[in-house]
């Protein structure tokens, strides 16, 4: 397994901010937070922070990691943070993303989530509730 990647979930409440993916990406049209691959010499942290930085381009100033899950594909290993922030934020959205919505946690289900996303998805709202 040679692929990692990583992202941020933003939190506010019960509240999750989603991107959704243009048609010019891979899994395009489908929901999930930023993220994407680790590069070279990055942590898994710093690539998360660069990719939400990269697709959201007004990334929150203050937010607090409240936790992490990594889970594993045949070909990919994937570090999900979770990060709590104070009040919801407007996105502005680089050519990978063509629509954002901040979602509550019980209707994520709703969405079309990127695959790899709902694959960790009960873990993030069980990571919602570290801090009140």
């Amino acid at each position: 397994m040679s692929k990692r990647g990583a992202g941020i979930a933003f939190l506010c409440g019960n509240k999750m901010l989603l991107l959704k993916r243009s048609g010019k990406v891979s899994n395009s049209h489908t929901w999930s937070p930023p993220g994407g691959f680790v590069e070279k010499g990055e942590t898994d942290l710093d690539a998360a922070i660069r990719e939400s930085d990269e697709e959201i381009l007004n990334l929150p100033k203050r937010y607090v990691i409240t936790g992490e899950y990594e889970f594993r594909h045949p070909d990919m290993k994937y570090t999900m943070y979770v990060a709590q922030i104070l009040k919801p934020f407007n996105p502005k959205l680089n050519w990978e993303n063509e629509d954002y919505k901040w979602v509550e946690l019980s209707q994520l289900g709703k969405y079309r989530l990127h695959p790899r996303f709902a694959q960790g998805m009960e873990k993030i709202k069980e990571m919602s509730h570290a801090i009140s």
